[in-house]
């Protein structure tokens, strides 16, 4: 069977995305930007992910990439980067550029294999996050049509860590044991924060208090945005030129690419039995029309999750303004009470400081009527003694003035007794 022909592609300016290494001592900064453009087409993928695995048909979800790594598991070997759009994954596999942050994996269990469903919505890793205790947990998310029908992701796929070890570069080695997992996740509850970029609602990982709850400090990091598949106008124009040309050669080579791997060319071609013999013409338009299907599929699906989106941002206002007019009712409430309580305090206070007053105007009245009378009686006491000495003095006097007429009336019988002898 032949790829399907398809009309744009995803290179770097002729070169392999794959070779762009992540550093691991990239610099940080107080506001990061990713930078570059998202792909617009799902076409793009298929040049640049050709030399790293094959394209198949899967029953389910239609055409997609398998890696060439046996036992291959999304989002495991990696790290995780702190930027301004949310939590970023980053990692040296060649083909992670594009499957770490476009389209969406799923466990097929028709090629026993994880199957990556390109599509154009970028985000920073388009994972379900979990936290349990300590750790913090994470599994790729299914194409939206998948998980509607009840599909989970095998809990092989599951990565726990301590949260304190979430920004490691070499994080597979802090990851919990197989056996802890299935423990860790059984307690384990959602935490995955939403946010709008563009126009695409993306996953950007645990929210900022959830860190702080685990006293982690997070600071914003700068990635390069080719390691997350963000291109120039130009990069993608020339890259859409090259795929154009190697059209056929990319049909050729995924075909012998499979051919070479006898597990996944049984399973072809019993998935190629069970559909009626079509020509190659007749493939390409049952595949376009099921990417047409699913491109129409997923439109509606983005129209009523953004009905529902603009329904929730809605009800999340209202709740906002009723929360808002609540505070302020409580705020006012507050106010008045903190007022009344102020004022009574206020006039209690002036009450006693009239107390204060009047108990201290009492109190010099009485001290100055104690002093009039202390005065008063040391007056009269004066003046009674002032009479008292008059008095005295005037007994004195009139004693001493008969004592002088006592005398004179001695001294005139004195004289009058010589006259009588004389005669």
């Amino acid at each position: 069977m032949k790829i399907a022909r398809f009309l744009i592609v995803f290179p770097l300016l002729g070169t392999p995305v794959a070779h762009a290494q992540v550093r691991a001592d990239v610099q940080f900064d107080a506001s990061v930007s990713i930078g570059g453009e998202p792909i617009s087409s799902v076409d793009v993928f298929y040049d640049q992910l050709s030399p790293y695995g094959v394209w198949v048909d899967e029953p389910r979800l239609g055409r997609v990439f398998i890696p060439d790594q046996d036992g291959f598991v999304p989002y495991r070997v990696g790290h995780w980067a702190y930027t301004d759009v949310g939590m970023v994954w980053i990692s040296n596999d060649p083909f992670a550029w594009a499957t770490s942050h476009y389209g969406r994996w799923a466990f097929s269990p028709v090629y026993s294999r994880w199957v990556w469903l390109p599509d154009t919505e970028w985000g920073p890793a388009w994972v379900d996050w979990r936290e349990s205790g300590d750790d913090f947990g994470w599994a790729p998310l299914a194409p939206t049509f998948v998980a509607d029908y009840g599909y989970a992701p095998p809990i092989d796929s599951w990565h726990y860590c301590r949260a304190d070890r979430i920004f490691e570069v070499d994080l597979v080695r802090y990851y919990e044991p197989r056996d802890r997992v299935i423990i860790v996740h059984r307690d384990a509850r959602p935490i995955a924060e939403r946010r709008t970029v563009g126009r695409t609602q993306v996953v950007v990982g645990p929210a900022s208090e959830r860190f702080r709850a685990h006293r982690v400090a997070v600071r914003t990091q700068r990635v390069d945005p080719r390691v997350v598949g963000r291109l120039s106008r130009d990069e993608v124009r020339n890259a859409t030129a090259r795929a154009q040309q190697r059209r056929a050669q990319i049909d050729a080579e995924n075909q012998r690419r499979i051919e070479r791997k006898p597990q996944i060319r049984e399973v072809e071609r019993k998935v190629e039995v069970r559909r009626p013999a079509q020509n190659p013409q007749q493939q390409r338009e049952q595949r376009q029309e099921q990417r047409e299907q699913r491109a129409q599929d997923v439109r509606q699906q983005r129209q009523e999750q953004r009905e529902q989106q603009a329904q929730q941002e809605r009800q999340r206002r209202e709740q906002q303004r009723e929360q808002q007019a609540q505070q302020e009712r409580q705020r006012r409430e507050q106010q008045r009470e903190q007022q009344a309580q102020e004022q009574r305090q206020q006039r209690q206070q002036q009450r006693e400081e009239r107390a204060q007053d009047v108990r201290q105007q009492r109190q010099e009245q009485r001290e100055e009527r104690a002093q009039d009378v202390r005065q008063q009686r040391q007056e009269q006491r004066e003046q009674r003694a002032q009479d008292q000495r008059d008095q005295r003095q005037q007994q004195q006097q009139q004693q001493k003035r008969e004592q002088q007429a006592q005398q004179q009336r001695e001294r005139d019988k004195g004289k009058k007794r010589p006259r009588n002898e004389q005669r």
